[in-house]
């Protein structure tokens, strides 16, 4: 339709000056009568991206056979808490009504070049008490976050998978993703806890949903637009590798109570330091969950767990294994992050 009406002289080519002459500049007269017509300002019209399949696979991946997963590759993998060093920013509450400041941030997870054998995972996005970026250092803290010093909200932490038959530099073996995708699967869906949509700067918490109860998730998606993210950009864990956080939730910011919009507040609830948001300013009462162990060396005993009918787990988890409190999980993942390597 739009070619055949620059075609003008209907004969099934398109020159030069037809194409310039349905892309010339409006006269005075027409940007006039435009002016006066009630039509969309496309310059305030916001289209989300859409992922691409064609675009965010792997050029190395394409052409490959798909590998099956296989039990008795399980135990080439380790999994360990490790510290995020970098990050990018995902939403702010500068410029809103409340006295608290807090932002909220995604890990940058890619591994260096002499760590291709590993993959960092998401397992949410994390708040911080600043609209600084998290790990930096500054002279003076927030009064309103006087209460926090005590827990160093500085660090983030998350889960690292090792392929340890294969080098760091030479990359992962075909295994990998299989595995991956068996101990550690993406959500099924997301659902919305809570939105701010009101002032410049609109914000929406994401709670990912488990593909059965023998996952759970250890923290939420922040998006700046009314649409759930992408169900791979998150990962579960296996329910039996976790235990009830004993860190009491942290508030780290709630809104100013504008009108038009229900009242929120955004926390900090385990030793990840991931984000969870709620809906009203009281502390939320559901059930959160932390890390059990900071290394878990893969057997055939976590596919027999995560394959089985769910159960209701002890506090100690499977087999009994002792229960770290979130504070030696974090320090043990920072003394493990700042030991020299060989």
């Amino acid at each position: 339709g739009i070619m055949n009406s620059l075609d003008k002289d209907r004969d099934g080519m398109l020159t030069l000056e037809e194409f310039r002459s349905a892309f010339r500049d409006p006269t005075e007269e027409e940007l006039k009568w435009f002016s006066t017509q009630n039509v969309i300002d496309f310059t305030e019209l916001v289209i989300p991206p859409k992922p691409m399949k064609e675009l965010y696979e792997r050029d190395s991946d394409k052409g490959k056979k798909k590998v099956e997963f296989k039990k008795s590759a399980v135990r080439n993998f380790k999994i360990k808490v490790k510290e995020v060093s970098h990050f990018s920013k995902v939403w702010s509450s500068q410029g809103s009504m409340s006295k608290m400041n807090v932002s909220v941030w995604a890990g940058e997870l890619e591994s260096s070049l002499l760590k291709q054998n590993r993959i960092k995972i998401c397992l949410g996005h994390y708040a911080h008490p600043k609209f600084a970026k998290p790990g930096h250092k500054s002279l003076f803290s927030s009064s309103s976050h006087s209460s926090l010093l005590s827990v160093d909200l500085e660090k983030k932490f998350t889960l690292e998978i090792k392929d340890t038959e294969h080098w760091g530099i030479g990359g992962y073996g075909e295994n990998m993703l299989p595995v991956l995708n068996k101990i550690m699967p993406h959500p099924v869906r997301f659902k919305q806890v809570w939105s701010q949509q009101h002032g410049g700067s609109p914000f929406y918490a994401w709670k990912p949903v488990p593909p059965s109860p023998n996952f759970v998730t250890l923290g939420m998606l922040a998006t700046t637009i009314d649409e759930p993210p992408s169900v791979t950009s998150i990962r579960c864990v296996p329910r039996h590798w976790c235990v009830k956080s004993e860190l009491s939730p942290i508030k780290l910011w709630q809104d100013a109570g504008a009108s038009g919009g229900k009242p929120g507040s955004i926390w900090v609830v385990n030793s990840l330091r991931t984000l969870v948001a709620a809906e009203g300013h009281g502390e939320p009462q559901e059930k959160f969950f932390d890390l059990m162990k900071t290394v878990y060396i893969l057997d055939d005993k976590d596919i027999d767990a995560i394959s089985s009918a769910p159960k209701h787990t002890t506090a100690g988890g499977i087999g009994g294994t002792p229960v770290k409190s979130a504070a030696t999980i974090a320090a043990s993942a920072s003394a493990s992050a700042s030991a020299p390597r060989p």
